[in-house]
Order: C-alpha cells, then structure tokens, then sequence
C-alpha cells in the first residue's frame, strides 16, 4: 500500500475494488425485495430485456435509473430511506485497507474522490467521507456513463474546479476501462485480474 503525500489526489473507483463484487446488481435485488409495486415492474422488465438480448447494458442501467427518478420525485422521504439502508449495507462490505487508506487521506488532508461507473442513485451515498463522487447519470432522460475516457475527463475537470490541479493521482481500481487514469496516476493499486497496460501498474493487489 503506498505511503499517501500531501500533494496527492486518491480516486477510488467502487465496483471491484472498494466493494468486492458489483454494486449496480445488488442494487437491482434491494430494489426488487424493498420497492414499491411500480418501480419493481420497471426494474424487472428492464432485467428481462437484458436477459434476453434485446438491450444492452447501458440500456437496463438507464430504464431503471428512470424509474428510480420518478420514484425518487414522487416519494423523495421513502426513497431516501432505501437508499440509506443499501449504503449501509455496502460501506461495510468495503476492503479495509482501502477504507483504511481513505482514512490516512482525511488525515493528511489529501483529497479523494470515488469515481464509478455506478448510478448517482446511489453512489453519491456511498461516498460518504470522501471529497465528492463521480458517477453516471442521466441528462434529459439519457445515460451519461462515466467509464474510460469519460471518467479520466470527469477526475481533470473536478481537478481544475476544486483548485486540485498539480495534484498527482493515485488511483485503485480493477478495471481496464480506468487504462485512460492508470495513465495520468502516480501510483496504481492494481485489483483486476490483467493489468490494462503492466507498466502503468506499480502495485497489484490481486
């Protein structure tokens, strides 16, 4: 694990890495166990088109994340409530050295950012004790994904708004869609099974 400098930027990325495993499918089973009647329709037509090859994956993360949006709007106290309870659940699943690591930047007063793939719906929950939350969303009803050059995009302009350029990344993720941030970081805790370019990566951790 590397020792953190004050002139870093820790960007964690979520699935795979700070939480074993995929976030977006247990969120699909905490909503089919605790949503209501109409949101559950949603989200089981949306699993159905998947299953069966008519959409992609975009495609079912986008239907269910409108569902939740006109859940959210029309019972903004219950969904709140779902969402608290998912986090919850998730923070304590997350790996400890890395939730250990967060620590270590809040007392060195280095930024963090968790930077996912997932939707805000419940990510922005998740980052609870970092600097802010990169995740996907929906623009006038559209998926805006944030994986790959999208994500390394979303990191610079946090960067450059919040007064965090000349910053140096250090950044964990599992994914070889991150290759764009694995580039431009310091130092890389490396939890996928193939590194997407073995030179970039200075720590593996799987």
């Amino acid at each position: 694990m590397p020792g953190l400098e004050r002139g870093d930027l820790l960007v964690l990325d979520l699935d795979g890495t700070l939480l074993p495993g995929n976030s977006f499918h247990r969120w699909l089973a905490e909503l089919l166990l605790r949503a209501p009647a109409g949101l559950k329709l949603v989200v089981l037509r949306a699993v159905a088109g998947r299953v069966a090859g008519r959409w992609s994956h975009a495609r079912m993360k986008q239907e269910v994340m409108r569902g939740w949006d006109d859940f959210s709007a029309r019972a903004p106290g219950r969904a709140e409530a779902l969402v608290a309870r998912f986090a919850a659940g998730l923070r304590a699943r997350f790996r400890p050295e890395l939730t250990e690591l967060m620590a270590e930047a809040r007392a060195l007063g280095v930024p963090s950012l968790l930077a996912t793939a997932a939707p805000e719906d419940y990510a922005a929950a998740l980052g609870q004790g970092t600097s802010g939350v990169i995740a996907s969303r929906l623009a006038g009803g559209t998926l805006v994904e944030t994986k790959g050059e999208a994500k390394r995009a979303a990191v610079a302009a946090q960067m450059a708004a919040r007064g965090w350029r000349g910053r140096s990344i250090v950044l964990a993720t599992d994914h070889a869609d991150d290759a764009p941030l694995c580039a431009v970081a310091r130092h890389v805790l490396w939890y996928g099974p193939v590194p997407p370019a073995p030179t970039l990566v200075l720590e593996a951790r799987a």
